[in-house]
């Protein structure tokens, strides 16, 4: 049996579910004898001891080293990322000497595992090994809420990171006037650690504002709070190409139906007016939203629908019956654990000041792109993303 670490820098949501999934008895029972590190505890000693290792979202100096060394050992290396972490838009800080490292985890890599296909198709001739393997979220069917059926005010929700602004001023603020001269109060907005500027309206609709949470209080909160429609726009670019439909998943186990933007990822999943809405254009948003908020009946039959689709495709034996499919090293594989060298304290120093790096390049990325002000809100946003993330650890 394989002993298979998983690498990471910080315990951010993605590392959170890849345990949970990685350390379930479906996992287990499958001949997966998975162990988690933080990158900046291993040692010569676990270069020597595992035989797969599971880079999840490599971006740090101490992950390129560690690479270069597992390769040379004889280790089986997999790079499992969830986003295009080589390939940034231009308003978004990718400090080049961590899209560096990223590559280099990709040289050495024997598979390229994402959850997105476009993400693994660009980039596996890049990698050592020219292998590809896909993975779907696991989800559990009881944690399916039926949508309901006696509905007084149709609630709507707009979930994401303060990043996500952008996209909402772009394709939803251009039609809330219209949205609210048509419904009033009998709908209502939550927004979930993104607030845009919607005071005009305060008083002739329901809007909430909730700030960001860790993933499973969020999970928890959604959950509990019946919403009926999740808003998804995506701008069409190579950066959001490569991102996951998570917002399908998520809205589907709520009891919501979704409507997102005609783009990949979504257009993978989503059939029209079948398990969700697919907005072609801008001005289309107005008359998607207005079918299902008036449209009862088929917003609870493509809630269905997606909710079928959910328990068919995502469940925990089919995912990892295909990874393993794929990856069979993941159970079988044994590293023939050539002598490297390897100095755990010197990297971790070699970390640390890189990190007074990334503090000084985002300052002024910030600065530059978004001014003072800017500068302020996003510090903000850190923090509270901070004290999510030490929440998720205590946890």
């Amino acid at each position: 049996m394989s002993k298979v670490l998983f690498i990471y820098e910080r315990n951010i949501p993605t590392v959170s579910l890849t345990y949970n999934n990685f350390t379930s008895e479906y996992a287990k029972a499958r001949g997966i004898n998975a162990s988690f590190k933080c990158v900046r505890s291993i040692s010569k000693k676990d270069i020597n001891n595992f035989d797969v290792f599971f880079f999840i979202r490599p971006t740090d100096i101490i992950s390129k080293k560690l690479a270069t060394k597992i390769r040379k050992a004889g280790g089986f290396i997999i790079i499992f990322c969830d986003d295009d972490l080589m390939d940034y838009p231009d308003d978004f800080p990718g400090i080049p000497y961590r899209i560096k490292c990223t590559k280099r985890v990709l040289e050495c890599a024997n598979v390229v595992l994402s959850s997105s296909k476009h993400f693994v198709d660009k980039y596996v001739s890049k990698s050592f090994g020219k292998r590809t393997a896909l993975i779907n979220t696991c989800v559990d069917s009881n944690e399916l809420v039926a949508p309901e059926e006696n509905i007084d005010v149709i609630k709507i929700l707009y979930a994401g990171s303060p990043t996500h602004l952008a996209m909402f001023n772009e394709n939803i603020k251009p039609i809330f006037n219209e949205l609210v001269k048509n419904f009033g109060k009998r709908i209502s907005f939550t927004f979930i650690g993104v607030r845009p500027e919607l005071e005009e309206y305060e008083q002739l609709t329901n809007i909430e504002y909730v700030a960001s949470m860790p993933l499973e209080e969020y999970r928890n909160f959604v959950k509990n709070c019946h919403y009926h429609i999740g808003l998804a726009p995506l701008f069409d670019s190579e950066f959001s190409k490569s991102k996951y439909f998570n917002k399908y998943i998520e809205y589907t186990l709520i009891g919501a139906i979704g409507i997102y933007s005609n783009v990949e990822p979504y257009s993978f999943v989503i059939k029209d007016g079948v398990n969700g809405l697919l907005v072609n254009k801008k001005e289309d948003w107005f008359s998607k939203l207005a079918l299902a908020i008036t449209n009862n009946t088929l917003r609870n039959q493509m809630i269905n629908n997606a909710q079928i689709d959910i328990e068919k495709n995502f469940n925990k034996e089919a995912i990892f019956d295909e990874l393993i499919n794929s990856i069979i090293e993941l159970k079988e594989y044994n590293n023939t654990k050539n002598k490297v060298s390897y100095f755990k304290l010197a990297n971790k120093i070699n970390y640390f000041s890189h990190r007074v790096f990334d503090i000084m390049y985002l300052l002024f990325f910030y600065i530059k792109h978004t001014g003072i002000s800017g500068l302020k809100k996003k510090i903000k946003a850190h923090n509270r993303d901070k004290k999510s993330i030490k929440d998720l650890e205590e946890n």
